[in-house]
């Protein structure tokens, strides 16, 4: 499987990578690593940034541990900054840039045993934390509702027509994702992941030419196939009890290949995703009950895993 092949788009555009798509490229061409559990592994060691920050830090220094600012180096753990320490850039939020640092680039005590783990849900997910992140989709312009539909888990519809380049009123629905109420929360919060990400990976066609403008033209195999990878990332982050990892090996043909994908387009939807919690912190205490057991991790670790077999 090329991961990083460009995974079509619009009509006439030629066939390139995306940016982040190049980058990736890059960074694992050559390797014998199978590129989706590696893209997870990227993104689930660097849960303190987000999807493409982490992406941009993997890029510039493979195997990055835990980044901080030089001050939160500092400040929150006591550490200093080693002689000819390189800094990492990375994304600023409402500014151009930031330089952070790699622990190996630092010293000093000892990190705490948790630090790595900061993000992570600390307990099932519960019914009140699934409410309360579908509340938050409103904010999104993405209407949520639950019926009694076992043939379907999911689906989103767009609502009416509207212009993608304007944005959305206070108030305003533009796409209705619909879950079986027979799921449980984890499975309906996961089935809510698959669905955002076919939202924001773009693979749903409006009727109006603004609305198609955005659309990426993919078979319904690779449209579900990177759907499934964003759920599937979106729970490896916050540590969801959660099949998706199991649903990606029926993507496997008989020679072990999967389809390709944009990693551009998964890694944005997936910050769009995080974003509506509020960040992954935020989102991990959102939709989160108390701690789980010792047992009880186990089995969601086993869940999270994806083995595409013999």
């Amino acid at each position: 499987m090329d991961l990083h092949e460009m995974a079509g788009g619009r009509p006439g555009d030629a066939q390139e990578l995306p940016g982040l798509d190049s980058l990736y490229t890059a960074t694992v061409e050559g390797r014998p690593s199978d590129e989706l559990e590696d893209l997870r592994a990227v993104l689930c060691r660097l849960p303190m940034l987000g999807p493409y920050n982490a992406m941009l830090v993997e890029v510039q220094r493979p195997g990055s541990l835990y980044v901080a600012t030089a001050p939160a180096w500092h400040q929150d753990f006591g550490r200093r900054l080693r002689p000819g320490a390189r800094p990492l850039v990375i994304l600023k939020p409402f500014g151009p840039v930031e330089f952070v640092y790699d622990v190996s680039d630092t010293e000093g005590p000892a990190l705490p045993a948790d630090v790595l783990s900061p993000f992570r849900v600390r307990g099932p997910i519960t019914e009140e934390g699934l409410v309360r992140f579908a509340d938050r989709l409103r904010t999104r312009a993405i209407g949520y509702r639950q019926t009694a539909d076992p043939q379907a888990p999911g689906r989103t519809e767009r609502v009416g027509t509207w212009d993608p380049s304007r944005p959305a009123s206070k108030g305003e629905i533009r796409y209705t994702i619909t879950v079986d109420e027979a799921l449980n929360p984890a499975a309906r919060l996961a089935t809510v992941f698959h669905e955002l990400g076919h939202i924001y990976c773009d693979h749903l066609q409006g009727p109006t030419a603004t609305q198609r403008h955005q659309y990426r033209q993919l078979s319904e195999r690779r449209r579900e196939f990177e759907a499934d990878i964003v759920s599937w990332l979106a729970c490896g982050r916050l540590r969801i009890d959660s099949a998706a990892g199991r649903d990606l090996r029926g993507y496997a043909e008989a020679d072990g290949s999967m389809p390709p994908v944009s990693v551009q387009a998964i890694v944005h939807a997936l910050g769009k995703v995080e974003a509506i919690g509020g960040g992954l912190r935020s989102l991990a205490a959102m939709v989160s009950g108390p701690p789980a057991s010792a047992a009880e991790e186990a089995e969601s670790q086993d869940m999270l895993d994806f083995d595409p077999g013999p």
